[in-house]
């Protein structure tokens, strides 16, 4: 590993450390009651048999299932409505209202509609982060597109490009950093709404079901447990998702 990597990893790895010390200074002060903020050891002890369990690797698995599904279908949707209404200004001015109408509206306010349309099942869950993360896809597009340098427009007309030819070969790909910019927000609101739906519409399985369940039986340290690896997937999968991007667009970071 080269030294500046090295130097990253130190000032990454800083922030924590410094975080769990005062987390075990305050656990050790007797200030605060452990039953709200339990010792690191115990909630490392509760991460560890967690992992050990079979009903805790089903929740993840269910968790991730809803988050994915419903970031994919928002994606999906979001991003070519989102890319066209940009283009074709006079179309977004028709829907404009629309738009910001229902963007509007909290998501977490849909849960009985959504309920009643597909259930306490998985359905209503993923329908539900689909609706959450759409609009944050669908205005990073259009600002995407609007954004977009004009130079490379004005040469395509130039030289007689068709419309198609320059939304799709200049257009879309200058578009590109926003829309990824709108992905990665989307993808922590998809977490956020996975676990929220877990919590409060039925379920047997699900991150935000194992938090809630803790909850109700005093078992902070593995409520503490769950918290902290939603964060660690929610740091991961934003990581991931920003590797991917620097892999597709490259090109415009140079």
């Amino acid at each position: 590993m080269k030294p500046s990597s090295w130097i990253s990893v130190r000032r990454a790895a800083l922030a924590p450390a410094v975080l769990c010390m005062l987390w075990l200074l305050i656990s050790a002060s007797g200030f605060v009651d452990t039953l709200f903020v339990p010792g690191p050891y115990s909630v490392l002890k509760a991460g560890v048999r967690l992992f050990g369990e079979g009903t805790f690797w089903g929740s993840l698995v269910a968790t991730l299932w809803r988050m994915l599904a419903g970031f994919l279908l928002a994606a999906a949707a979001a991003i070519p409505l989102g890319a066209m209404l940009g283009y074709m200004r006079h179309a977004y001015s028709y829907s404009e209202f629309l738009i910001d109408f229902t963007r509007s509206v909290p998501a977490t306010a849909l849960y009985p509609l959504f309920m009643l349309s597909f259930g306490i099942g998985d359905k209503s869950k993923i329908a539900i982060v689909a609706f959450a993360c759409f609009f944050v896809i669908l205005i990073n597009s259009i600002y995407g597109v609007w954004n977009a340098p004009k130079t490379r427009v004005i040469m395509a007309r130039t030289f007689r490009a068709t419309r198609f030819q320059i939304f799709s070969k200049i257009v879309l790909f200058d578009a590109l950093p926003q829309i990824f910019a709108g992905l990665r927000n989307a993808l922590s609101i998809a977490l956020i709404m996975a676990v929220v739906a877990e919590m409060f519409i039925g379920t047997s399985s699900g991150l935000g079901f194992l938090i809630m369940n803790s909850k109700l039986s005093y078992d902070t340290p593995t409520m503490y447990a769950v918290i902290i690896i939603l964060g660690a997937i929610g740091y991961l999968s934003s990581r991931t998702l920003l590797l991917i991007e620097k892999r597709a667009i490259h090109w415009s970071r140079t």
